[in-house]
């Protein structure tokens, strides 16, 4: 149940006055016209007899910072936030803070491209029996991991009922998909293939991206009609 039908609350009217007195008659946003969901979110609220107060909602932004991200009506970005706390890192001493850097830079991996072949010599140094030795070659991957993220792309949100295209590749490495809907990139996904996967026939390799894009963009997919695109005609015949 909304503020207007709560004992002690604002009514409608009284909240459109709050606004013309901060906003001005003019500039006073309009739930009615400007915002004709809103009325609907009342409804449901008075349907399922929910309390809510007025005071406490903060409407008409056109972005917001979340959970690292800054979701706006253009679509989705880095936080700037995050992005300075990654400019100002040190170059590491040791292999954890090699961990927690690619551990911050690996939250944004959707945002790039190929992202898992730029990290690839940063990753071999985890591997057992392999000594910290941070190279020129180590430094020049973190420093492109930094420019990359500045100029990382804003990517589309999805939209419920439109159908997504997936492009989808292999080599004898990696595995690397880009999804997309209406031409614009709603993310990039890629990885490492493990030691048994590259002894992998071609047609297995194939099928295996398919599997692997699925996997990441189930989240995005169900419900939804689908488009995969690939370079391997004979993964066509799959399913007759």
């Amino acid at each position: 149940m909304f503020d207007d039908d709560v004992p002690g609350h604002e009514s409608h009217e009284e909240s459109r006055a709050s606004l013309v007195r901060d906003f001005g008659d003019e500039y006073a946003p309009d739930f009615e016209h400007e915002m004709p969901e809103h009325t609907g979110v009342n409804e449901t609220l008075r349907e399922h007899q929910i309390y809510a107060k007025f005071g406490n909602f903060e409407l008409w932004f056109t972005q917001v910072a979340f959970m690292g991200h800054v979701v706006a009506t253009t679509g989705i970005s880095v936080d700037p936030y995050k992005i300075k706390v990654v400019l100002e890192w040190e170059p590491p001493k040791n292999i954890t803070k090699v961990h927690s850097f690619l551990g911050v830079v690996g939250y944004y991996h959707h945002f790039v491209k190929e992202f898992s072949m730029i990290v690839a010599s940063l990753s071999k140094l985890f591997q057992n029996g392999v000594p910290f030795v941070w190279t020129d070659k180590h430094q020049e991957i973190f420093n492109r991991l930094k420019e990359i993220l500045t100029q990382a792309p804003v990517l589309t949100q999805s939209k419920l009922g439109k159908d997504f295209t997936i492009f989808s590749d292999t080599s004898l490495n990696r595995l690397g998909c880009v999804m997309m809907q209406e031409g614009n990139v709603l993310a990039y996904a890629s990885c490492y293939l493990k030691p048994h996967e590259r002894n992998y026939p071609t047609h297995d390799l194939e099928l295996a991206v398919v599997v692997f894009t699925l996997k990441i963009c189930r989240h995005y997919l169900f419900g939804e009609k689908c488009h995969i695109f690939m370079d391997h005609k004979s993964l066509k015949y799959l399913l007759t």
